[in-house]
């Protein structure tokens, strides 16, 4: 939105000049040094969207070690297989495969944002086989822990099809979420 000339407490004809003078500087500066003038937007954009929508992550696999590794505390935690036809599951939003390509997305500043950059990741990636979904963190359960705020929605019991347990679990853990999942209805 552009400011009102009169607000900026000069002349008319002095502040219609003002105004002309920043807008030709500021394109000036973002000609001048377009690489910096882009990693401000999108840090900006970044943070934006950071504070708007959370990514929840699927992936297909449930067997790889690498990842075992990577996200389950090197075989110490559990991996929940979810069925994606599930009602609720699907409520959840649209599930969307991701890209592996060799090339980073550009963001254009002149155009329409859309989804697809953060659809993308680098083809060493590729053995995750993911899946995301976008949602508006207005539309989670936001609570505390450990000191960072984390977003949550409730799934019913119905929406998972299985627990795979890490090799490595703590056994006490192991039998704790096989109770939990013995006494829950299907």
């Amino acid at each position: 939105m552009e400011p009102d000339p009169a607000s900026l407490g000069l002349p008319r004809g002095r502040s219609r000049r003002v105004l002309t003078r920043l807008k030709r500087d500021f394109v000036a500066r973002c000609l001048s040094n377009p690489e910096t003038f882009t990693e401000q937007l999108h840090a900006e954009m970044l943070q934006v969207l950071n504070k708007t929508y959370g990514v929840l992550c699927f992936s297909t696999c449930s067997d790889s070690l690498l990842m075992w590794a990577h996200y389950a505390r090197s075989h110490e935690g559990f991996v929940l297989e979810f069925d994606s036809e599930e009602h609720d599951f699907e409520q959840l939003g649209e599930l969307r495969e991701v890209t592996y390509q060799p090339d980073r997305p550009i963001l254009d500043p002149t155009k329409p944002p859309t989804i697809e950059p953060f659809l993308r990741k680098s083809p060493e990636w590729k053995y995750e086989q993911e899946f995301r979904i976008m949602r508006r963190l207005e539309m989670c359960e936001r609570r505390s822990v450990k000191g960072a705020d984390c977003f949550f929605v409730h799934l019913p019991r119905r929406c998972v099809k299985a627990v795979y347990l890490g090799s490595r679990m703590d056994p006490a853990k192991a039998k704790e979420i096989s109770t939990i999942m013995a006494g829950t209805p299907a």
